[in-house]
């Protein structure tokens, strides 16, 4: 039946890519302290970024070249930053009934 029509081979062959060594390293690297300490850091980093990225424009850079495009990334999260501090100074003020 359909077992006939499937390939006759002895063995297979296993490809190792070119960044195996780095890869490898890199998955150790995950199992260590210091790479659980980096991700409790990154996870109160990673949300800024996101909000820039979905609701502040920085999905696409306006300009061409790494300096402006940095200008640009530089401006953004002054922008966000106040709105940050203007949402905190907001909540401090309600709990204290200004």
């Amino acid at each position: 039946m359909l077992k006939d029509k499937c390939t006759k081979q002895e063995g297979r062959t296993i490809t190792i890519g070119k960044h195996h060594d780095l890869m490898m390293e890199a998955k150790e690297y995950n199992k260590t302290q210091d790479f659980k300490d980096d991700m409790k850091e990154r996870a109160h980093i990673e949300p800024k970024n996101a909000e820039m990225k979905r609701f502040h424009g920085m999905a696409r850079a306006r300009y061409w070249g790494l300096p402006k495009v940095n200008v640009q990334f530089i401006i953004t999260a002054i922008v966000v930053n106040v709105k940050r501090l203007a949402n905190v100074i907001g909540s401090v003020c309600y709990l204290k009934a200004c």
